[in-house]
């Protein structure tokens, strides 16, 4: 029996692509930030990718032997642009601790020649400015690449179309571990989630 606090549940559960496109239609026409975001991706000529390539999520969660939870939940959407290889996407990631405090990051990335290793992330600060962000798709990046095993991050590394279709095909090859550095990098190394989903930091 292992000495002190211990992992003894995990939860991973895929999301309906019709629910998330729900879901992120609705953050889109209701939350400034997530519109503010949406509308850079579209000025610059992107469009939602349609069907059910088009949209990805997934919740997890992660219990330990004291009954402590955190959970874990993101949504990404693909955008395109006619003739060009470029890809964008917009993400909604939420992080529950064990004491119920919530954490939110909504951001979009920009992959030029659909290359997510140099993709440009943008978010929107409290007055729905766009910023520049270098956070958390650089942490899941360094997570996946480095620990998931080769097939997954040739995988990750060789995809240039649409985010969702791209995670969607790495998780065939790496599952629960790359959901795990999703969450991780959304965790960044604080104390109330690091114990369920490890240490990712800048």
């Amino acid at each position: 029996m292992p000495i002190g606090p211990y992992i003894r549940a995990t939860t991973l559960d895929y999301l309906e692509p019709n629910d998330v496109r729900a879901e992120l239609t609705k953050l889109a026409a209701s939350h400034p930030g997530i519109m503010a975001l949406r509308s850079e991706i579209k000025s610059l000529g992107f469009k939602p990718v349609a069907g059910a390539k088009g949209v990805w999520g997934t919740k997890a969660s992660w219990t330990r032997s004291d009954n402590q939870t955190v959970s874990f939940e993101i949504s990404v959407q693909s955008f395109a642009k006619v003739g060009s290889k470029n890809q964008a996407a917009l993400l909604n990631v939420t992080t529950v601790g064990p004491d119920g405090a919530t954490d939110i990051y909504r951001c979009s990335l920009q992959a030029p020649g659909g290359k997510w290793s140099k993709a440009v992330e943008r978010y929107a600060d409290k007055n729905n400015r766009i910023l520049p962000a270098n956070s958390y798709w650089s942490r899941a990046w360094r997570c996946i690449t480095g620990s998931c095993g080769v097939p997954c991050r040739n995988s990750l590394v060789a995809c240039t179309g649409g985010l969702a279709a791209c995670i969607n095909d790495i998780l065939a090859l790496c599952g629960g571990c790359a959901v795990k550095c999703l969450a991780c990098a959304a965790c960044n190394g604080r104390w109330w989630c690091r114990w369920a989903v490890g240490s990712c930091r800048d």
